[in-house]
């Protein structure tokens, strides 16, 4: 091979220059025998192995090969490292060498020792050494002989590796350029200088055909005057993130660019383009079924109201919005929970907790605040949304007012059960009829069977049985008339409407009474003038009703008292005795349609009663608005309570 001088090695690069520079440095210093040591790659920092060797050959190289040097110890090459500035070491002393660097001395019997640093400026460590067989004191002559050099080689070791290095990113970079999907353009102002090979995959055109002209030269007509102004600004320094804009394709069709630019300087401006297209045409079709989901959404006669998977509502149809009177930006989120009744809010919540953790669909109904601040009952059913790899999305919601079919249900079941309830009284009522009637039946049966099978029944026995005959007949005249006036109230039979003096008919009835009622004593209290609007008939009956049951539960020489007070919105009448009094058992079914209490309460014979005397008052009580309750205790009598309205007291 042949041997370049420092200079010449600084500026060219030869193949083994490792082995050059140790002859360099040996024929420089008069040695026999050099190495460089580098950083050796597979150990810690400061760890040297010999690269390049002189006046080494076969076995001789062996020992040195295996060889490190360690930087951290103590050594002649540490100590060339510590130096300021590049110098050569020696010494012919053993106990200023490290361990290695005596071993290798001692082994191929050398005397002399030189040292100098080799420092990159990429901070990779390096010494060169040589050594003598023999003693030699060098001159200074040789010193700085030898120091240049080391000075020359480190030029020209670091000179390779830069340009090595350059070589290599010229080379990833180039591979880089030929190998990106996207458009690299180099331009000054709108003019290209340079291209990738992207151009011809995006737009049909080579990077010959391209350079040279104006980008405009490519775009849409109708994004020309746009992306001029744009590279005014990029001209005056701004920094253009995702810029996009059309192209057009050499065969015509529409390219969708996303331009990444920035001003080099000198109006050179670098940019960087990704085809879009495929990405816009998605977005498009999104939008576009975005615009019919929410058409549709805004045309149907429901609520319909979408959440996202973290349960943040993100949207609701113009439905909703009309319906609660508020705007979207009020509803969204979480601001529709201000809407649902606080009584049904936490049952809301607690569903929509269970069913988004399960990803399964639910139905519930609530109560939502409506723009007029009625609340109205509404169903809501929810079902859950994925992907089409799976992953859960969220909900999508239609709720739909149900207020007045649920009123109108809960009315129906209302009925249901005022008509269940009926059709028990209805049945109870027949039963009780079929009872009532044929108890005077029977004995008015009986004793006309007695009348015809015995013809020589005395005469006084003949009038007793006729006497019974007659009164079975008048008990059961009086229940067929009575059974005929509820029949009537049941069948909504209207009241006469006029003005009527309840003080009047009062003291009417007590008159009567007082004729009829010999043994008992009959005083009136607090008796107002009264008026009101009624059926002058029906509240005779009602005064006859009750002070017959207060005479028939009163024992002779009891007390009846009567008193009718006026207040500002109703008349009150009392009817109180000193009678056996109601058992409490008894108190809550007096009312009932042939109920009465046990016989014993009676005064001495049964009077005769139907059982359907205090129904009929109540059933004329409240056809004038009115209301009728009884206050009683056994022992201490009884008062029969009615409240009457003194306007508007009919009920139709």
């Amino acid at each position: 091979m042949t041997l370049l001088q420092p200079p010449d090695l600084a500026l060219r690069w030869p193949e083994h220059a490792e082995d050059q520079f140790a002859e360099l440095f040996a024929q420089a210093l008069r040695g026999s025998k050099a190495a460089v040591w580098l950083q050796d790659p597979q150990a810690s920092r400061g760890v040297l192995k010999p690269l390049g060797t002189y006046g080494l050959h076969g076995s001789d190289l062996e020992l040195l090969e295996s060889a490190r040097l360690d930087l951290n110890e103590p050594s002649l090459g540490n100590r060339a490292q510590q130096a300021e500035r590049i110098q050569v070491m020696w010494t012919r002393q053993h106990s200023e060498m490290g361990a290695v660097e005596a071993a290798l001395m001692e082994a191929y019997g050398l005397d002399t020792l030189f040292c100098c640093a080799l420092r990159l400026p990429d901070d990779t460590l390096g010494l060169i050494y040589a050594a003598t067989t023999a003693s030699y004191d060098p001159d200074l002559g040789s010193i700085i002989q030898a120091a240049q050099v080391a000075q020359s080689l480190t030029i020209g070791l670091h000179r390779q590796m830069l340009q090595q290095q350059t070589d290599q990113i010229n080379r990833r970079l180039q591979q880089i350029l030929d190998r990106t999907p996207d458009l690299i353009v180099t331009r000054t102002g709108l003019v290209i200088n340079t291209v990738n090979q992207a151009c011809q995959h995006l737009l049909g055109y080579s990077p010959e055909e391209m350079i040279g002209r104006p980008l405009t030269d490519f775009m849409h007509p109708a994004d020309r005057q746009s992306s001029i102004g744009m590279n005014v600004k990029i001209l005056q320094g701004t920094m253009v993130r995702d810029y996009r804009n059309r192209y057009l394709h050499k065969n015509g069709q529409v390219v969708y660019l996303s331009w990444n630019t920035s001003d080099e300087g000198n109006g050179n401006i670098i940019s960087i383009a990704r085809d879009i297209t495929p990405q816009v045409k998605q977005e498009k079709l999104l939008q576009e079924t975005e615009r019919r989901f929410k058409t549709v959404a805004d045309s149907a006669p429901v609520l319909i109201w979408m959440g996202t998977a973290n349960r943040e509502c993100q949207f609701f149809n113009q439905g909703w919005l009309e319906f609660t009177g508020r705007t979207l930006q009020q509803e969204l989120g979480q601001g529709w929970r201000e809407r649902v009744h606080p009584e049904d809010l936490e049952a809301c919540l607690e569903t929509y907790q269970v069913h988004y953790g399960q990803h399964n669909a639910f139905e519930l109904e609530y109560r939502l605040k409506r723009f007029d601040g009625q609340y109205r009952w509404i169903v809501d059913r929810g079902v859950p949304r994925f992907t089409e790899d799976g992953m859960f999305l969220g909900f999508i919601g239609a709720c739909i007012d149900i207020h007045d079919r649920k009123l109108a249900q809960g009315r129906l079941e209302q009925q249901e059960g005022q008509l269940r309830e009926l059709m028990n009284v209805q049945k109870r009522f027949v039963a009780d009829a079929a009872h009532e009637l044929r108890t005077p039946l029977t004995a008015i049966q009986g004793n006309l069977d007695i009348l015809m099978r015995y013809q020589n029944i005395p005469e006084d026995d003949q009038r007793e049985i006729i006497w019974d005959v007659q009164r079975e007949a008048t008990r059961l005249g009086r229940l067929v008339n009575d059974m005929l006036q509820l029949a009537r109230g049941d069948a909504g039979i209207e009241f006469q409407e006029e003005e009527v003096s309840l003080t009047g008919v009062m003291l009417e009835v007590w008159r009567e009474m007082e004729r009829l009622q010999i043994g008992h004593h009959l005083q009136l209290h607090d008796l107002e003038e009264v008026q009101v609007v009624g059926d002058r008939d029906r509240l005779k009956q009602l005064l006859l009703i009750l002070l017959e049951n207060a005479f028939k539960y009163t024992p002779l020489g009891g007390r009846v008292d009567v008193s009718l007070k006026k207040h500002p919105t109703l008349a009150e009448l009392r009817i109180a005795d000193n009678g056996v009094g109601i058992a409490p058992e008894d108190l809550e079914r007096v009312f009932e349609r042939f109920y009465r209490a046990d016989q014993s309460r009676h005064r001495g014979e049964d009077p005769g009663g139907t059982g359907l005397g205090l129904p009929i008052a109540r059933w004329i009580v409240e056809g004038h608005g009115g209301h009728i309750w009884i206050e009683s205790e056994l022992g201490q009598g009884t008062a029969v309570v009615v409240q009457l309205p003194l306007e508007g007291g009919l009920q139709v």
